[in-house]
């Protein structure tokens, strides 16, 4: 069942990136870093290293910090689930969601707000080595998009994994690996694009300076949700004996 479980979740994912390679945007011709006079060496140290101090509050910070709140027999799976959803969360980030989140047009427009982004995959080193522009309005940054596809990736990543925290011993893992995916391109993307991006919320004058919205409140509810619907924890003795 398990092995079943994973073939869907890969299915899903090979699916997302055949319809993004067939129906999304191709590359078009771009400044590149090599010889480019845009690029800020110095935001993009800066970008790679606030990226890394991120992902190490996943990795291994909430992993071992969620493993120690829970029963010795669930720290093992615990923590599984906080790794599974990082590297999970990359491979549906390069694949469709980023370009759905930060890529610069827009998919759908309602009244001259932008809605959706343009599912599309990530991978091309030509791709990688332009000068990043993102959002409906195509802001142009002084680095590249690797560096922003990263930078942005470890926030995708950290928001299901702050959700481990509301389905501890609650959720199937088989169930989170289905999960994880889905919740990345049809909740967090969107999102991302309607603040960070500068899509429709962000044009009606909604700030996101610091994740509030898109993560904190996004895995808040999200968790909430999850726990109300995949119910109460059930426990044979009432005393909850921690791993610490």
């Amino acid at each position: 069942m398990a092995w079943n479980h994973a073939a869907a979740c890969a299915a899903i994912i090979a699916a997302l990136f055949y319809l993004s390679m067939l129906f999304g945007p191709k590359a078009t011709s771009g400044n590149l870093v090599t010889g480019s006079s845009w690029l800020n060496t110095g935001n993009n140290s800066w970008m790679m290293i606030a990226g890394t101090l991120v992902g190490l509050q996943s990795i291994p910070g909430v992993a071992l910090y969620y493993a120690g709140l829970t029963r010795r027999k669930h720290a093992v799976n615990t923590s599984l689930m906080v790794f599974y959803a990082f590297a999970c969360v990359l491979i549906v980030w390069v694949a469709v969601a980023y370009r759905m989140a930060f890529g610069p047009g827009s998919l759908l427009t309602v009244h001259g707000y932008s809605v959706l982004g343009t599912p599309a995959p990530s991978l091309s080193g030509y791709f990688l080595g332009m000068q990043s522009a993102y959002g409906p309005g195509g802001s142009l940054l002084s680095i590249p998009n690797a560096t922003f596809i990263f930078f942005q990736f470890v926030f995708a990543a950290i928001t299901p994994v702050l959700i481990v925290g509301g389905v501890i011993e609650r959720m199937n893992f088989r169930a989170w690996m289905l999960y994880v995916p889905m919740f990345t391109v049809l909740v967090y993307a969107p999102l991302a694009y309607w603040l960070f991006a500068g899509g429709w919320l962000a044009q009606m004058g909604a700030v996101d300076f610091s994740g509030g919205y898109v993560i904190h409140l996004d895995a808040g509810v999200s968790a909430l949700a999850a726990a109300m619907m995949v119910g109460p924890r059930v426990r044979k003795a009432q005393a909850m004996r921690h791993t610490t």
